[in-house]
């Protein structure tokens, strides 16, 4: 058994959700979910600025 993301998403992928392909890196059906649930909730400046966020971080990091 694995983690409750990774359950989400072999659950997702099952339901007939794919996979995304952003440049070299692959972006899993929980996280699309994750950033749809948090447009609906926050709104998209919110979701704007934490989309900027973790570009700043991932570029950062490498």
């Amino acid at each position: 058994m694995g983690t409750l993301f990774g359950e989400l998403n072999k659950s997702l992928i099952r339901i007939g959700f794919t996979r995304m392909y952003f440049g070299e890196r692959i972006v899993e059906p929980v996280i699309i979910m994750f950033f749809w649930v948090m447009l609906w909730f926050v709104g998209l400046q919110a979701l704007g600025l934490v989309a900027v966020l973790c570009l700043v971080i991932i570029y950062v990091q490498q």
